[in-house]
């Protein structure tokens, strides 16, 4: 019971342990009735956290205003999370807080892991005050990098207008602003990452007075606009009435202001937005599921008659949505003739590969699945389990409103690797992460089941050093490259990479200490480009990195040897190769410098064209890099983009008959010719 609420709207949900309960929305009239929340299995996130090479204990961890602390081994867990985005924050005094956000699939029961290492920060501290020198209480505070504006904190001011955070060596910039009035205030900072610095103060001053007046109308715009003038509202049901939840819904304003708003419906189908832009709005809705992830494929639609888009407008509070709940699709699942109680799937269209994606998880004690709004079509599933190899059903066809068994899909077992993970004196080392896979993304790594569908695996070890995989799927029908296998620990260090052999493996891993390698390529003006770094006794390709705008590349968790760094640019130029000595806890650098300048070229075509642009150098020494077709982001144009176009002049045409010239010049680094 909420007791002296003020008569408003209000979403109420629940978690407990590993369960949830979807939103319900309760407004003034629904507030006398008893609100029932139905619990539903969740999602588990655990995060391990590192700081000077050893667990970080005593963290605090906070999502969605839910709070769990690091323990003995620098894990915080917090489960019962829905489906959707969450987003929060892992705080330690002493050290620079660490953002953490993950977008949980349909997945009872899946488990999202993350690896975070802390960094030292010095303490800021400050006040946020008003154009008169009076504080501002309950204010938020952000701090973003200034380099690529990548958030570090978000705090928010005592009653005082205090507040402080810890941040590591660079410059920021430093915002605050309230609910009313939005983000009213900044400041840049720099940091040694060691010395304190306090009284600092975000002040609204003289400059700042246009953003004040600006929000205050924005204020007064809201009071104005409060009650149903802003709002729209309404339910979501199927062909036979019965509410939809977690159904996703789009408000697009049609006008060119663009307000938009995304959200889902709740327990009893319903949605509620409020405060928007008055107009004219496009409203969308789909149903939720991994079929509405692909590429390709159908959607369903809102049905209104000839249309697939309802327009609403705001003060719209009785909208009533009907969806075509499609068709049905059943099956069984067995492993050695046993049900599997748990696994993942993807529904396919004909041109849709098995591996990738956004799997969902179903858990079942007798092995079966059910899905449904399934379009009309050809279709067939992909499925893996735990300890299982990828399979694909035979396709099927499906027509609407019809329910199908597929009946029983048989998986097989994956391939099992297990060893030893050991340290320089040749001791076990327990906690040790072993990894099946691409060193790409581990700080930010999707679920476990998502990690099954792209052959990625991780495990680890127990106190004698020792690891198991059960089973995984590298070198089955559908997987292109051999996979790579390795271990890494937090104060241990790296194993040199291997190359995962077939069938049944015993592979043990040697931990050698970790450096890291930083790199520039000077003279890098646009493009795209990528460094492999090459240590002898590895696989080659097994290291990559992109190279980002200013020209600047880096390589983590490597083990101490001599590397070969080496440039891809994807284009006829050449850059010579260079050595590097990693040495344990330390930074090596590698440069490049490219000879000649490359600009990146950007041309307009009509939409809706079916072929390639054609271009051609016209004078010696220009030429043309790698080019791909893209589409531009308004739906009256298309876009050719070239990188890695050396100056000169050039002839382009879009059927081989017209020509026109056009003249790269050395700057800028991205230049656009229009050719509708």
């Amino acid at each position: 019971m909420f007791d002296r609420l003020p008569s408003r709207r209000y979403s109420v949900s629940a978690n407990r342990d590993d369960f949830y309960a979807w939103p319900e929305l309760v407004g003034p009239v629904e507030s006398s009735e008893p609100v029932i929340l139905r619990m539903r299995l969740g999602s588990t996130l655990i995060v391990h956290a590192v700081a000077d090479r050893a667990p970080l204990v005593g963290a605090k961890l906070i999502l969605d205003e839910i709070t769990a602390t690091t323990d003995a081994n620098g894990t915080a867990t917090i489960r019962g999370l829905a489906p959707g985005s969450h987003d929060g924050w892992l705080h330690s005094a002493g050290y620079q807080s660490e953002r953490v956000s993950l977008l949980v699939r349909q997945d009872p029961g899946g488990v999202v892991e993350k690896f975070v290492t802390l960094e030292h920060g010095a303490r800021i501290e400050g006040v946020v005050v008003g154009p008169f020198g009076k504080p501002i209480p309950e204010a938020s505070v952000w701090c973003q990098r200034a380099k690529d504006g990548s958030y570090v904190a978000a705090v928010m001011s005592t009653a005082d207008g205090r507040w402080h955070l810890h941040a590591s060596a660079g410059t920021y910039h430093l915002t605050a602003g309230t609910k009313a009035l939005g983000r009213i205030a900044g400041r840049m900072l720099s940091c040694d990452g060691r010395t304190p610095q306090r009284n600092v103060v975000i002040r609204l001053g003289p400059t700042s007075a246009p953003y004040v007046l600006v929000a205050l109308l924005r204020a007064g715009e809201r009071l104005v606009r409060r009650g149903d003038r802003s709002r729209i509202a309404g339910v979501v049901v199927d062909e036979r009435g019965r509410p939809a939840s977690q159904v996703e819904l789009r408000l697009v304003n049609t006008s060119a202001r663009g307000s938009r708003w995304t959200g889902q419906s709740d327990a009893r189908g319903r949605f509620d937005v409020d405060g928007l832009e008055s107009g004219e709005y496009d409203i969308i809705a789909d149903w939720s599921g991994p079929w509405f992830s692909r590429d390709e494929g159908a959607r369903q639609r809102v049905r209104t008659g000839d249309t697939n888009i309802k327009r609403v407008r705001t003060g719209d509070t009785n909208i009533k949505l009907v969806l075509d709940a499609g068709s049905t699709v059943t099956g069984r699942v067995l492993l050695d003739g046993n049900p599997l109680p748990y696994y993942g799937l993807r529904l396919l269209a004909e041109r849709d590969g098995p591996w990738g994606g956004m799997p969902i998880g179903v858990r079942s004690g007798d092995g079966r699945f059910t899905l449904r709004h399934v379009d009309p079509g050809r279709w067939r599933i992909a499925l893996m389990g735990p300890g299982t190899r990828l399979v694909t059903s035979d396709e099927f066809t499906i027509a609407h409103g019809q329910t199908l068994d597929v009946g029983d899909i048989a998986m097989a077992r994956g391939q099992p690797v297990h060893g030893y993970v050991r340290d320089q004196s040749g001791a076990a080392v327990a906690g040790a992460r072993v990894i099946i896979g691409r060193p790409f993304g581990l700080t930010t790594r999707p679920s476990r089941l998502e990690q099954w569908f792209t052959g990625q695996y991780e495990t680890t070890t127990n106190a004698e050093g020792a690891y198991t995989f059960d089973g995984i799927d590298t070198y089955g029908e559908h997987m292109r490259l051999p996979e790579i296998v390795w271990a890494k620990h937090f104060s241990a260090g790296v194993s040199v990479m291997r190359e995962l052999p077939r069938g049944d493996a015993t592979i043990d891993l040697l931990l050698i200490g970790c450096g890291r390698i930083a790199g520039i390529v000077q003279g890098f003006r646009a493009g795209h480009a990528i460094a492999r770094a090459r240590r002898e006794d590895e696989p080659a390709s097994a290291r990559m990195s992109s190279v980002d705008q200013e020209g600047r590349f880096q390589f983590e968790d490597l083990p101490p040897g001599d590397y070969v760094i080496s440039l891809d640019l994807h284009i006829s130029m050449q850059v010579s190769p260079t050595n590097v000595t990693v040495v344990a806890n330390q930074t090596a650098t590698a440069m490049f410098e490219m000879q000649s300048s490359c600009v990146e070229l950007t041309v307009k075509v009509p939409a809706g064209r079916s072929n390639d642009l054609l271009i051609e150098s016209t004078v010696p020494g220009a030429k043309v890099g790698d080019g791909f077709r893209m589409t531009g982001l308004m739906r009256t144009e298309e876009r050719c983009h070239f990188a890695f176009v050396q100056p000169g002049v050039y002839r382009i045409s879009l059927d081989g008959k017209t020509w026109k010239r056009i003249v790269v010049r050395a700057s800028p680094a991205e230049q656009t010719f229009d050719l509708r």
